[in-house]
């Protein structure tokens, strides 16, 4: 069976209506496959899926995503090595959650594992959304373990504008227990500074200039302190 791919465009009574170039699908529910949960489907909406045609009913081509994941996890099942660098799809964002789909499984990357920082909620960073397809690291096998963070800090840590004892201008992103995260316009990844004046209340948004203190190639970080604050 020839395996195809299209986006999750809609949610009729107990089935997705999959679209591609060549057409629609139709997928049941017992053979969309993945976790069980209630109302999975609908949220599912926008996502791009893999899956084989099986069959036709009244004119309309019958899918199985369930086993163009059965095929893909024993296709791919040796791929799997701990450091690599692969591609997934985004099947759905969450608060605190992001699941995607990797060699025929669908993994739950905790928010820990998908952004530098703290935040309250992954919808609202509007970093990841469903349906892109983005660069994960494998961090574990057994269980599978995916970071969306360490492939963002690879492939985004550039320091070609930032040097060691330069100042620069910046937002505030996050604040966590030992410090604050702030985001410089010359780079993608976010500072942290750890020596913070507490006199004054920090917010989420405030502009500050800080001072670049260590870069470190090696772990994709960067630390620096707070020098004041801006208006």
């Amino acid at each position: 069976m020839e395996l195809l791919e299209g986006m999750v465009v809609g949610f009729e009574d107990d089935h997705a209506v999959v679209k591609n170039d060549e057409g629609l699908y139709i997928i049941k529910k017992k053979e969309f496959g993945g976790v069980e949960k209630d109302n999975k489907i609908k949220n599912f909406i926008g996502a791009k899926i893999k899956f084989v045609v099986i069959g036709e009913e009244n004119g309309k081509k019958i899918a199985s995503r369930k086993k163009a994941m059965k095929n893909e996890r024993e296709k791919k099942k040796n791929d799997i090595k701990i450091g690599n660098i692969v591609e997934v799809s985004i099947l759905l964002v969450l608060k605190k959650v992001i699941i995607v789909e990797l060699h025929g499984k669908e993994i739950y990357v905790p928010v820990e594992d998908c952004v530098q920082y703290l935040t309250q909620d992954l919808r609202d960073l509007e970093i990841y959304k469903v349906g892109d397809v983005v660069p994960v690291k494998i961090i574990g096998t057994d269980p599978l373990k995916l970071s969306l963070k360490e492939a963002f800090l690879e492939k985004n840590f550039d320091t070609t504008y930032v040097k060691i004892k330069g100042q620069y201008s910046g937002k505030v992103v996050s604040i966590v227990s030992i410090g604050v995260f702030v985001k410089i316009p010359v780079i993608d990844i976010a500072i942290l500074c750890r020596n913070v004046d507490w006199r004054r209340a920090l917010q989420i948004g405030d502009n500050v200039v800080i001072d670049i203190e260590k870069i470190s190639e090696k772990e994709h970080r960067i630390w620096g302190h707070i020098l004041r604050y801006l208006k």
